[in-house]
């Protein structure tokens, strides 16, 4: 099964070009040395000065394997297979369901999706299993803590809250439950010098990481206000949990026309939808009848939904955008939940039920690789619009570069304010009186428009110059001027 869940992360993983987040972790992993990636972190005050451990574990690891994509990427796979290897051989409950777990997981385009970027949310991924593990084990034996449990449930908080802020909040509601799953035995545990060596030692870690990220947010840090939290983005974040993202269109064409972009894809849509409705249907009515899904189970599931609910209200309070990674350590915990209904299928007498539970897996793996293969998904071309950007400069000609700094710089483009010839000129999110003082373009490369150019000045301007499109990538248009080329 390690051997399988292995080949399934290398399929999952692609040398392509880093999106703008990507790029962002990409830059700050190959500086040279400590001084300078912790400079670029403290300069940047954004998200990823609130992910400490991925961070500085990328940095790391770029200096291991180097700083292609897919090297960078894979830095996900020993976290994914670290998981995989927890249920196997940690979780206590029966081999089947551990089986269809794995199973899942290695079939799940959710898992797909963050398998293939550089950013967190495989570490999320991994806390989170190592706490889902622990609880469950503790529910199975709420007179006993064994130390295995313990240290699972420790790791796997480090681990989850030390990826990103946001998954203090999981690690909140996962202790409140582990603490009341372990009261009966809190005595053994004081009695334990073992016991209590792990706590302390877990607790100080967590104590230093608390004042980390009390000493970020005074720093004003935060994600993105790009996009709010409302219904829309709550659907979407919905829609990539439980597996659609694959049979629909691609992230650029969801964010440019919403909703109206799933319309080519509805029939697509609708098979995984009717695939999803007969495998829960018929999976919960076997399981009535089975008894295979504990109420222990749903207890530890509720508490990572609450921590999911948790997420969206501070989203909606704080004004940042949720979205389906964000919810990334409710993963496992569905994962299982569905494993032990798929167990049900399996072991129905019914051939009809095992069939349901196989097409539904089938169905999982079409999205999964479309997701891998499909044109519609390609990321963010910025290594592309970088050579374009960078041959231009070389060649002496004057670029505008309005689209993410960090990416480009992390591809090669020598961007820099307007103050000397020879560069690309930041043209992000500019207005007309700013462009018109710059050095004349002869090339512009615009990424999303909704983020670089949200007024259309920059888009009127080249209208008004002669501009046009000479060349269109993922999310990437380049515009020269006709008697320039």
């Amino acid at each position: 099964m390690l051997l399988a869940a292995f080949g399934v992360s290398l399929l999952a993983t692609s040398g392509q070009s880093f999106w703008i987040d990507e790029g962002n972790s990409g830059f700050k992993a190959i500086q040279e040395n400590f001084a300078s990636f912790w400079a670029i972190m403290i300069q940047d005050k954004g998200s990823d000065l609130q992910m400490p451990l991925y961070m500085f574990s990328i940095w790391l690891w770029e200096k291991l394997v180097g700083s292609s994509e897919f090297a960078l990427r894979a830095m996900n796979i020993p976290f994914f297979l670290g998981s995989i290897a927890t249920v196997l051989f940690a979780l206590r409950q029966r081999m089947r369901h551990r089986f269809a777990f794995v199973v899942l997981a290695c079939l799940w385009p959710m898992v797909w999706i963050y398998l293939d970027e550089a950013r967190p949310y495989m570490f999320q991924f991994c806390g989170a299993t190592l706490l889902f593990v622990a609880l469950v084990n503790t529910c199975s034996d709420e007179q006993a803590l064994s130390l295995g449990d313990l240290i699972l449930f420790c790791a796997g908080s480090l681990l989850l809250a030390s990826a990103s802020l946001t998954g203090v909040v999981y690690v909140f509601f996962f202790a409140v439950l582990f603490l009341w799953l372990v009261r009966r035995c809190l005595q053994s545990i004081i009695s334990s010098p073992a016991h209590l060596l792990v706590i302390a030692f877990a607790f100080l870690l967590m104590l230093a990481l608390g004042g980390y990220y009390a000493w970020t947010l005074k720093m004003g840090a935060r994600a993105s206000s790009a996009g709010q939290t409302n219904l829309v983005s709550i659907l979407f974040c919905w829609y990539e949990l439980i597996g659609f993202s694959g049979m629909g269109p691609g992230r650029n064409s969801l964010r440019e026309s919403g909703i109206l972009a799933l319309k080519p894809y509805v029939f697509q849509l609708g098979v995984l939808s009717l695939g999803l409705a007969a495998f829960l249907g018929c999976s919960l009515a076997a399981n009535r009848r089975s008894r295979e899904v504990p109420r222990r189970v749903v207890l530890v599931v509720c508490a990572a939904a609450a921590g999911g609910l948790a997420i969206l209200a501070a989203g909606i309070v704080m004004d940042f955008r949720v979205l389906g990674r964000h919810l990334m350590p409710l993963a496992p915990f569905l994962l299982y939940l569905l494993a032990i209904l798929l167990c049900s299928l399996s072991q129905s007498p019914s051939r009809v039920l095992r069939t349901v539970g196989s097409l539904f897996l089938l169905l999982l793996l079409v999205s999964c690789l479309q997701l891998r293969f499909g044109t519609r998904f390609a990321k963010d071309d910025y290594r592309n619009a970088a050579k374009v950007a960078r041959h231009a400069v070389e060649s002496g000609r004057c670029v505008w570069w309005a689209a993410d700094v960090t990416s480009g710089r992390f591809y090669g483009v020598d961007i820099v304010e307007p103050t000397r010839p020879g560069h690309a000129f930041v043209a992000n999110n500019r207005d007309t009186s700013f462009l018109a003082a710059l050095p004349p373009a002869d090339l512009v490369v615009l990424s999303k428009e909704d983020i670089y150019d949200p007024n259309g000045h920059l888009r009127t301007l080249l209208q008004s110059r002669g501009f046009t499109v000479t060349s269109r990538l993922p999310a990437m248009t380049i515009y020269e001027q006709k008697s320039r080329n």
